[in-house]
């Protein structure tokens, strides 16, 4: 049910747009999304196909390390 965000967020990352994708989740949890869904189902769903990507050499392992800062950058907020 958060394909959209997911989407948004992991283009915000892939492209380094750290801020945008912070606001990406930001806005998904004021609009009344659970943290625990907005975990599960876009940061972890995210980190999952980031891996993914980087295993199959989509992507390198400085933006892979980028996406897992921006990850933990979030969840602590």
């Amino acid at each position: 049910p958060h394909a959209l965000v997911t989407r948004r967020y992991m283009l915000a990352v892939l492209e380094g747009r750290r801020d945008d994708a912070n606001l990406e989740v930001l806005r998904a949890a004021e609009s009344g999304v659970e943290i625990d869904e907005l975990y599960r189902e876009v940061l972890d769903g995210a980190q999952a196909e980031i891996g993914r990507m980087w295993q199959c050499g989509e992507i390198h392992i400085g933006e892979e390390h980028f996406a897992t800062r921006v990850a933990h950058e979030v969840l602590t907020r």
